[in-house]
């Protein structure tokens, strides 16, 4: 019975360290900076949006563009009026 339990836990490692590590903050400001000119991007806010749609600043902005970060999606950038529209 200990040598399955062994053989459980090594597939458990195993397949843990096939899992993508979760990026940090930095990470994510870059990747949804990088969805902005640099013009845009210097000025802006960036969020991450949760799994659940939740919302966490990463970063405040001062131009009024917002560039979010969603796991894998490829991020994006947007002024209020287009989160308005994406929000509607």
């Amino acid at each position: 019975m200990s040598s399955l339990k062994v053989i459980l836990a090594i597939g458990v490692i195993a397949a843990a360290s096939w899992l993508p590590a979760k990026a940090s903050d930095a990470d994510d400001i870059a990747r949804a900076l990088s969805a902005a000119p640099s013009g845009i991007a210097s000025g802006a806010a960036v969020v991450r949006v949760g799994k659940d749609g939740s919302m966490t600043t990463l970063r405040p902005g001062t131009n009024g563009y917002t560039c979010l970060v969603m796991g894998p999606v490829p991020a994006m950038c947007a002024d209020q009026n287009s989160l308005e529209f994406l929000q509607a």
